[in-house]
């Protein structure tokens, strides 16, 4: 587990932060009570077990991640933009969340950022022709690994769509991205059958251990 950064550290910071957590083993009802209304809300609808998991799970990690910042996050109030892009009001950090399979991620930084996680499962090539561009096209036939070559392209632009906040409102066929050169994306596939990618204007991106919730 991260240990908690001492305050010189966290006044310096220009790093972006990246957390991640299985929630196989999360217990529902032990972790709803320290969701706000509208987060709690979110997860109520949903009917699938797994997909409370990743709702609830999401935001326990935020709780988490910020305690190791020395922030708690009951001092702010939890909102979304106009655009759905989530945010603590008065919070010094910003952070993106993201969830996929079993695992829920989350990138910290004192900029604007976005994170996307996907289990990396079979996929229909077709997909990418809704989704990519002539650059993206042509990164995808010279990669050895096609499997990988998708989701990174997938990943990198839902990425860079939360990094805006945008999101669904961004065209991802609009979204240049050069995959050998452009500093502001990271990819990380670290964790078996996952790809997760981060997009920030930081120079340095510190992927943390995973964390229990």
């Amino acid at each position: 587990m991260a240990r908690p950064l001492d305050q010189k550290t966290l006044e310096n910071m220009s790093a972006t932060y990246v957390y991640f957590a299985n929630v196989s083993n999360l217990n529902i009802q032990e972790n709803m009570g320290i969701l706000p209304e509208n987060r709690r809300e979110k997860s109520n609808i949903l009917t699938l077990e797994k997909d409370k998991k990743l709702s609830v799970g999401v935001y326990v990690l935020l709780a988490k991640v910020l305690e190791l910042h020395r922030i708690k996050i009951d001092d702010f109030e939890y909102k979304t933009t106009e655009d759905g892009k989530p945010f603590l009001g008065g919070c010094p950090f910003q952070f993106s969340l993201s969830h996929s399979g079993n695992y829920v991620a989350i990138a910290l930084s004192k900029n604007p950022v976005g994170i996307d996680i996907q289990e990396m499962k079979e996929f229909d090539p077709k997909v990418l022709k809704l989704i990519a561009n002539k650059n993206d096209q042509k990164y995808y036939d010279e990669s050895d690994d096609k499997k990988l070559a998708f989701y990174r392209i997938w990943t990198s632009k839902e990425s860079y769509s939360k990094f805006t906040g945008l999101g669904m409102k961004e065209s991802f066929k609009k979204i240049e991205i050069d995959y050998i050169f452009d500093t502001r994306f990271f990819s990380y596939n670290g964790l078996k059958n996952y790809e997760i990618s981060i997009c920030t204007t930081d120079e340095c991106v510190n992927v943390c251990k995973e964390m229990k919730i």
